[in-house]
């Protein structure tokens, strides 16, 4: 079992989780920024409940909102793209799904909020013949908390071993 709480003395439990096998585990409610969360955790098996361990913290960092927004052409399929830093990967998205007939489709819009600092885009393409042309116009984009486009890629310059790659930095601009 595990428990996420806002106090160390876990009156205020925001998330609980059962069932968990193995590490890695990425809260689904603890994720206000710059909040404190406490955590424990404690073993169950058909042998019974142990006690909760000691609590640990972890503060979540500030971030700005960007949205990802993509626009498939016909083959949907062969789309898929990330937002990295470094080898931290940050957010992900595709494959979608395979028009019936030539065009472009407006995907669903993806929020992110990422720490301040320089990412990239990467767009790949299983096919290897890009997002655009006769097959329709796609295009991925990266935008900020005021709408202003900060990454673009469209076109057939990438494919699946060589991804496109637009590179952008946010900013809460407060200072």
């Amino acid at each position: 079992d595990l428990e996420i709480a806002t106090d160390a003395s876990f009156s205020t439990i925001v998330e609980t989780v059962s069932g968990l096998v193995a590490p890695p585990y990425s809260p689904v409610s603890a994720t206000v920024e710059t909040t404190t969360y406490y955590w424990r955790v404690r073993g169950v098996n058909a042998c019974g409940i142990g006690p909760w361990s000691i609590s640990r913290s972890f503060t979540t960092a500030a971030c700005v909102t960007v949205t990802i927004r993509i626009t498939t052409d016909r083959y949907g399929e062969e789309t898929t793209w990330r937002v990295v830093q470094g080898t931290t990967v940050f957010a992900s998205g595709g494959p979608y799904t395979r028009l019936s007939a030539n065009g472009s489709k407006v995907q669903v819009p993806v929020s992110v909020c990422l720490p301040e600092g320089c990412y990239e885009l990467l767009v790949f393409d299983v096919y290897g013949d890009g997002n655009c042309c006769s097959y329709g116009q796609g295009i991925i984009t990266v935008e900020n908390a005021q709408t202003e486009v900060v990454a673009t890629v469209s076109g057939n310059t990438f494919s699946s071993t060589q991804p496109a790659v637009a590179a952008f930095c946010v900013s809460s601009g407060i200072r």
